[in-house]
């Protein structure tokens, strides 16, 4: 759990590059990284060094722990949302990257 172990939260300043949120993106669909680099239009190695940036920058190790935190932080939101009535905590449209 992120809030419990205070790993950095997922959100737009946590992943300063729109390509590095485009590669996220891709992991969050399930793309594999040749995937990825194919709809991106750049190289493997490429999408290979974001995505261990991503994990750096979001102190995980693994697609499923990457995965885990994207589900605590929409269900944290969703909480918030029903909680406080305020549906700008609220963004299906994005999943995970309001705002970027």
């Amino acid at each position: 759990m992120a809030h419990l172990t205070g790993q950095s939260k997922l959100s737009p300043r946590t992943i300063p590059s729109s390509r590095m949120r485009q590669v996220l993106r891709g992991l969050l669909r399930g793309l594999g990284e040749k995937q990825i680099a194919a709809e991106l239009v750049i190289s493997r190695h490429t999408v290979h060094v974001y995505v261990k940036l991503l994990y750096r920058r979001l102190s995980v190790s693994s697609r499923a722990e990457l995965m885990a935190r994207w589900i605590g932080t929409r269900q944290r939101q969703a909480a918030e949302f029903f909680v406080a009535g305020t549906p700008e905590l609220w963004d299906p449209s994005d999943a995970l990257l309001i705002g970027c």
